[in-house]
């Protein structure tokens, strides 16, 4: 059945309206979550598998792709970790590269060394936005080292420009919607039925990578990969502003 990302989660903290990295300007900013929170309440409730009201009426009430961009700092960072890695791979081969990074590699895979890189960026997951990057991080190291488990087979992998591009779409995708399942969390701790959650947290993410999708290309993926700074904002409001379209 797989594991529910929102399903018990931690308790708004706060305003019970807003998660705990949106600061509101005025009465209406909080509405506006109430009505997110609405939206996903009644997509949650009923047999439909289409979430696009609830997802557009969430990035309405986080500010709009620009608000809801500037917000993912953690994100961007381990993003741009990510693409540095992989472009430093590229360019040096997988030993040099974790040397460098002082990862000790001998006689361990591949996917418990990109795990102890992760590390390296000391996200921690003390804070719900920590806990959604790393979270995402790590869906996206398990997705890169599937049936890897030799260093050249990873420098394989990581110099196809296909499996590239795959890559930073699960990574996005990911993390949007587990940022969103974070964020509107106790709509979904009110089912009680942990399968029925579970289900409808998968339509959301395939309905999310679906847009993802559209936004990264190879264009996209060879700039991320030579200065990351340059395109990052870009990417981030570009798939907000998809979502946005929604309705």
């Amino acid at each position: 059945m797989g594991t529910s990302d929102s399903f018990e989660g931690q308790k708004d903290r706060g305003n019970k309206y807003l998660p705990d990295w949106f600061e509101p300007i005025t009465e209406l900013d909080a509405n506006k979550w109430e009505n997110a929170k609405y939206a996903m309440s009644r997509y949650l409730s009923s047999n439909k598998s289409n979430p696009s009201n609830a997802i557009y009426r969430y990035c309405i009430a986080g500010g709009g792709n620009s608000n809801l961009s500037k917000s993912a700092l953690t994100s961007k960072k381990a993003l741009t970790a990510l693409a540095n890695l992989i472009s430093n791979i590229n360019t040096l081969g997988v030993e040099k590269t974790l040397q460098q990074l002082g990862i000790d590699y001998i006689n361990k895979k591949p996917i418990d060394v990109l795990i102890e890189f992760t590390d390296t960026l000391q996200i921690d997951g003390g804070i719900k936005e920590d806990a959604v990057v790393r979270e995402s991080l790590l869906v996206t190291i398990e997705n890169i080292c599937v049936d890897v488990e030799t260093y050249d087979k990873l420098y394989d992998v990581l110099n196809d420009e296909k499996n590239l591009i795959r890559i930073f779409i699960v990574y996005l995708s990911t993390y949007i919607s587990k940022r969103l399942f974070k964020d509107l969390r106790s709509r979904f701790n009110k089912l009680s039925d942990p399968k029925k959650v579970f289900e409808k947290e998968e339509e959301c993410k395939g309905f999310i990578k679906n847009f993802v999708d559209r936004i990264i290309d190879g264009e996209k993926t060879k700039k991320l990969l030579v200065k990351p700074s340059d395109i990052i904002d870009e990417i981030y409001i570009d798939c907000y502003k998809a979502l946005e379209r929604l309705i």
